[in-house]
C-alpha cells in the first residue's frame, strides 16, 4: 500500500476506533481514546505537510512517540524536526485547570514543563518548529497553528495547579471567550499571557505554512 494511504487508513481507523469507545458509559475506559490524540495529531499533519508542499512527499520521516519530536523533513543541508502537540476543544470546568467555567471553549497544549532538570541544561534546542493541532470532540476538522521554535520558547511560564510552572498555549473559539479568559486565575496568577492575547488576536498569521515553507527554501529541498 502507498505510504500516503496508508496515513490516511490509520487516521480512519482511529477515527473510527474513538467513535465506537464514546458510546461506553463505563468511566473505567472513557479515557482511553484521549491516548489517541497524538497520533491522530501527527496523522493530520503528515497529511497537510503533503497537501501544502508536495515536493516534500518523499522527504519526510514520521517519528511519532519513538522520539523526542515526531517527524523529520530531509533537505539536502540539514533535517528540519518538528514536534506535534494536539488538543480537543474543551472548556475549563472539564480541562481540571481550576476554574469553574463551563461555557467557554478552546484549545490548550502543554508546550513546556519547567523543570529544575529543563533550568540545569538550559535552551537545548530540540525541534525546528512545533505544531499544535486542535480538533473538535470527534477529533475531526483540525486547525493547525504553526510556530518556529524561537518563537515557540519565547512564551512566559505560568504557575498551574495541573502542571506545575509551564509554557503553554491556549486558543479560543471566539474574542468573547478570550476576553473572559483574561480574568482567569490560578492559585492567583492570571492564566492568560500576552503573547497568547496577540495570538487570538492574529490567528491567521499562525496558521500560515510559509513559516516552514521559508525555511526549506533554505534548506535547498523546494
Amino acid at each position: 500500500m502507498d505510504r500516503w494511504k496508508e496515513v490516511t487508513e490509520a487516521r480512519k481507523i482511529i477515527l473510527n476506533f474513538h467513535q465506537q469507545y464514546k458510546k461506553f458509559k463505563n468511566d473505567g475506559i472513557r479515557k482511553i481514546p484521549h491516548r489517541l490524540l497524538g497520533p491522530i495529531g501527527e496523522l493530520y499533519v503528515l497529511s497537510k505537510l503533503k497537501e501544502e508542499i508536495p515536493d516534500i512527499k518523499d522527504s519526510i520521516i514520521y517519528k511519532g512517540g519513538s522520539s523526542s519530536y515526531d517527524i523529520i523533513i530531509k533537505t539536502k543541508k540539514r533535517e528540519f524536526k518538528i514536534e506535534v502537540k494536539t488538543s480537543a476543544l474543551k472548556n475549563a470546568k472539564d480541562d481540571g485547570i481550576g476554574i469553574d467555567d463551563k461555557t467557554h471553549y478552546y484549545w490548550g497544549w502543554p508546550l513546556q514543563k519547567i523543570t529544575k532538570t529543563v533550568k540545569k541544561r538550559g535552551k537545548k534546542k530540540k525541534y525546528d518548529f512545533i505544531i499544535c493541532v486542535g480538533v473538535n470532540e470527534n477529533y475531526s476538522n483540525p486547525v493547525f497553528y504553526i510556530f518556529n521554535y524561537d518563537c515557540a520558547n519565547g512564551f512566559k511560564p505560568v504557575k498551574m495547579s495541573r502542571y506545575g510552572k509551564v509554557k503553554k498555549l491556549m486558543i479560543f473559539k471566539n474574542l468573547e471567550s478570550l476576553n473572559t479568559a483574561k480574568n482567569w486565575k490560578d492559585n492567583g496568577e492570571k492564566l492568560m499571557t500576552l503573547r497568547e492575547n496577540e495570538i487570538n488576536k492574529n490567528k491567521k498569521k499562525y496558521q500560515d505554512w510559509k513559516t516552514i515553507k521559508d525555511e526549506l527554501k533554505k534548506g535547498r529541498i523546494i
